[in-house]
């Protein structure tokens, strides 16, 4: 619907330009005619009536121009607020592209873009990076047992626990499924390791509960982390089949 909304909306805005556009050129090349003939007629050493006619269409000329600019002025205005609106749109749709609805957390095409500046930024700058690849322990039997609806707030505890666990550039995306991912830029495997292992408490510490009225147990949760830190010869794959 959003994408609907923005194409519609700037075939809209565009149509509307062209529109003032060919207004102002017809505006632009009736006045030049009018000039074009008042020079002629001048050059013929026209009586006073004459000249006093060619002042009147001249005026009548301008006039017209500076309507035609006044309603084009007055229309911009109204396409610059279209295109403020427009822009708004672009945004919101930049960020449901790449936002996990569920968890609302960066999804995967966020993950891809993040990482793939960050290989680059390794391959140009030698800056280091690590990523922390993870998944919930048995988290199908858990599926099968309570329900996907359960699974899915589940998801959702595990994204907030990780994002709360994190500082500063690092960023945490949902990979797919019940597999998460960590980039931890500027941070050797040592470091990488200990805030694999700070999560994986975080998470098996908590108490999952549910229900608002009668609230029920689920018990402690668990995830699995693996490491890894890039090398030279890595590139996005590598990395990422390294750590899973």
């Amino acid at each position: 619907d959003k994408i609907s909304d923005v194409q519609s909306g700037t075939e809209r805005l565009v149509d509307n330009l062209l529109s003032e556009l060919e207004d102002i050129l017809d505006g632009s090349n009736s006045f030049s005619g009018a000039l074009e003939k008042s020079q002629s007629e001048l050059k013929k050493n026209p009586d006073i009536k004459t000249i006093s006619r060619l002042v009147v269409d001249l005026i009548e000329e301008t006039d017209q121009v500076k309507k035609v600019n006044t309603t084009m002025e007055q229309s911009l205005n109204v396409m610059k607020d279209e295109v403020c609106i427009l822009k708004h749109s672009m945004e919101e749709l930049n960020t449901t592209a790449y936002t996990d609805q569920l968890t609302c957390i960066p999804n995967r095409r966020a993950f891809d873009k993040a990482i793939k500046d960050l290989c680059g930024k390794y391959q140009s700058e030698g800056r280091c990076f690590s990523l922390l690849f993870m998944d919930i322990d048995h988290f199908k039997s858990f599926n099968d047992t309570h329900g996907h609806a359960v699974g899915d707030k589940v998801l959702g505890f595990i994204a907030s626990i990780l994002t709360k666990g994190v500082k500063g550039s690092d960023m945490v995306a949902r990979f797919g499924g019940e597999e998460f991912v960590v980039l931890l830029p500027d941070t050797q495997y040592d470091g990488a390791i200990t805030v694999g292992q700070q999560l994986c408490l975080k998470v098996a510490q908590k108490n999952l509960v549910i229900g608002a009225e009668k609230k029920v147990s689920l018990g402690n949760v668990h995830i699995s982390v693996g490491v890894a830190t890039i090398s030279l010869g890595d590139d996005v794959h590598s990395i990422v089949e390294r750590a899973d």
